[in-house]
């Protein structure tokens, strides 16, 4: 079985924990997002994601078919825009209030200071949704690719 993680931009410095039947198999280095793994037939695979301060949660778990199975974890479409919007636009939105603010003095103070609380909050609860168990399931989906097997017995 070969898993393939899909971090995503904000997970960069996390470590890709794998365990099979509820003991620790292994742990991957921040650089590596993917895992070949030798697994039977009814066992439980769990993959975790560790961040350096120790903090760890579940984001998948794959109960094993057979050796000749590829997965693939990703952020879901949903995380994957809430991501773009906290990175990329609400920094870029209170950027250029800023500089109106700078440069006409009192007319945008009031639109700045609301945008910057709407991105502080729209972090937080991205930060909070990451911890409860019922939300992390919108948040990584698991796919299973079946050519794999159909590769193997070509070449």
């Amino acid at each position: 079985m070969k898993i393939i993680v899909n971090r995503g931009f904000d997970k960069l410095f996390a470590r890709i924990v794998i365990g099979k039947d509820a003991q620790k198999t292994i742990s991957c280095p921040t650089q590596q997002d993917y895992y070949d793994l030798d697994t039977k037939k009814g066992e439980q695979i769990v993959v975790k994601l560790r961040y350096p301060s120790t903090f760890t949660y579940t984001i998948a778990s794959i109960d094993a078919d057979d050796d000749n199975q590829v997965y693939y974890i990703c952020p879901t479409g949903l995380f994957k825009k809430w991501t773009a919007l906290n990175y990329m636009l609400l920094p870029g939105i209170c950027l250029l209030l800023f500089i109106l603010k700078i440069a006409v003095p009192g007319l945008c103070d009031h639109i700045f200071a609301g945008s910057m609380a709407l991105w502080a909050l729209s972090l937080i609860c991205m930060g909070f949704c990451q911890h409860f168990p019922l939300t992390r399931k919108n948040i990584f989906k698991t796919i299973r690719i079946w050519f794999r097997k159909f590769m193997n017995e070509i070449g």
